[in-house]
């Protein structure tokens, strides 16, 4: 009777399983619909290049990235580290009130059904294996991680460590943020072309200033490597300032830039 049970239950817990698999595809139906809306300018996976119309400025629920060839809108993690350091920025309280309005009204909803990285690991988990692991040691004391990570390089970093106009640098975004690498990073790397740099037209005329304090045994090779450029030097102007010298800098360096045939002068 007992091992009856027993198998009229692992028999009942494998079609609970099946039927929750099968209950699973509208919410993944739901998940992909809104990934296609939020990355729906499908030219820049084309081109590699990032959207920037005036749609950039509204945050979209859920981790999508600013930097993905697709995204029409912004990510409120990115937004609210770009503008934290300074409250002058009236984008900071548009960001803040954004994330505690979607978080009062639907909570972690927003992970279930429109997050694009929650499908992204939702489909990862379909991937078969003989044995998966749910759980293991350390997993309740992991989750409390997040919340560190979020502190430290969402707000302290990018409050206290800002730019000359108050901004502060994406730390999450850059070092941490998984969602970056798979939409934004990835992408780009790929669809960026490999193109030589354009010489520019040999028309335009520069001037190199050299400090050169007692440097008459380095100033020859600088003066190869500009010689090995492949800009008319005739257009290159070369001026060493050579102050104070106690050695022979200023000497050699007329015969020098002559044979090179540069043209410049020293002081």
């Amino acid at each position: 009777m007992s091992n009856q049970k027993n198998s009229d239950n692992k028999s009942n817990k494998k079609q609970n399983t099946k039927n929750m698999k099968i209950n699973e595809w509208p919410r993944h139906g739901i998940q992909a619909l809104w990934a296609f809306i939020t990355n729906s300018h499908v030219t820049g996976f084309v081109t590699g290049k990032i959207y920037t119309g005036k749609l950039k400025n509204a945050c979209v629920p859920g981790l999508n990235c600013y930097s993905c060839p697709g995204a029409v809108g912004a990510c409120p993690i990115g937004s609210l580290q770009a503008v934290i350091g300074s409250w002058n920025f009236k984008m900071a309280y548009y960001v803040v009130g954004f994330l505690i309005f979607i978080g009062a009204m639907v909570g972690r909803l927003i992970c279930g059904f429109l997050c694009p990285f929650g499908l992204i690991q939702d489909l990862l988990n379909k991937i078969p294996f003989p044995k998966k692991i749910r759980t293991f040691r350390g997993d309740k004391l992991l989750r409390k991680l997040k919340y560190v990570i979020f502190l430290v390089f969402v707000i302290l970093l990018p409050m206290f460590v800002v730019d000359i106009m108050g901004q502060g640098a994406p730390y999450f975004c850059k070092l941490i943020c998984p969602a970056g690498t798979l939409e934004g990073g990835i992408p780009l790397v790929l669809l960026k072309k490999r193109r030589p740099l354009p010489c520019p037209a040999a028309s335009h005329r520069y001037a190199v200033l050299i400090a050169a304090r007692n440097e008459e045994n380095v100033i020859a090779g600088l003066l190869d490597s500009l010689a090995a450029q492949t800009y008319d030097m005739s257009l290159v102007t070369v001026f060493v300032a050579a102050d104070n010298c106690t050695g022979t800098t200023p000497p050699p360096l007329p015969a020098l830039m002559a044979r090179w045939s540069m043209s410049g002068s020293t002081n």
